[in-house]
């Protein structure tokens, strides 16, 4: 059975790496959004076709921090997150190196609820909405999106680098992203990750 790291999967859900989706967002539901003032007029740009969001194909990870907001209590914790290379760049293939702990063995369903926020400048920080899995969502059981075998997750430490391809490029500003585990109504842990893009 593999011991697959939990720790890179939630890293990924977060940010959906591996999906080709990554903030692309339908030109109608985005334009909604701003209406509501819910995400920043600076991530709308002129669509190329069909209504598709694109955006330019460098970019840089700059100012990238993680904390763990774990209670007293929690029985995940987060070692170590490293990205790189810098600059990244659509295309190309990034790597994620994650460590961490698990101080007791948990079972499906895990429960994840994300929360992330841009950095408007001017009307501070506006969280991000659930568009089609990628933003602020929650996940009923992220163990049905893991490789079979994962669940359940055995204590013990976890080291993993994971490579993927790079997807398109979110617009630049400031992000902070905040995931939240529990398990059966249990709390498991805390994330918070920092990090400014640029283009």
């Amino acid at each position: 059975m593999p011991r697959v790291c939990v720790f890179v999967s939630f890293l990924l859900l977060l940010v959906s790496v591996q999906s080709r989706h990554f903030m692309k967002f339908s030109y109608e539901e985005l334009t909604e959004d701003v209406a509501k003032d819910s995400v920043p007029m600076a991530v709308l740009v002129k669509p190329l076709n069909d209504n598709v969001l694109r955006f330019k194909q460098a970019w840089r990870l700059g100012s990238f921090s993680w904390s763990d907001c774990g209670k007293p209590s929690k029985i995940m914790s987060l070692t170590n997150l490293v990205v790189s290379p810098d600059p990244i760049e659509e295309g190309a293939t990034a790597q994620v190196t994650v460590e961490g702990v698990m101080d007791e063995t948990v079972s499906s369903p895990i429960e994840a609820d994300v929360k992330l926020e841009y950095n408007t400048r001017i009307f501070g920080w506006k969280t991000v909405p659930c568009t089609q899995g990628v933003g602020s969502c929650d996940y009923p059981n992220i163990c049905s999106k893991l490789p079979s075998g994962t669940c359940p997750i055995k204590k013990g430490k976890y080291h993993m680098t994971k490579s993927f391809p790079v997807p398109t490029s979110p617009p630049s500003g400031d992000y902070r992203v905040t995931v939240n585990l529990k398990s059966q109504g249990t709390w498991l842990a805390c994330f918070h990750i920092n990090a400014a893009i640029s283009n």
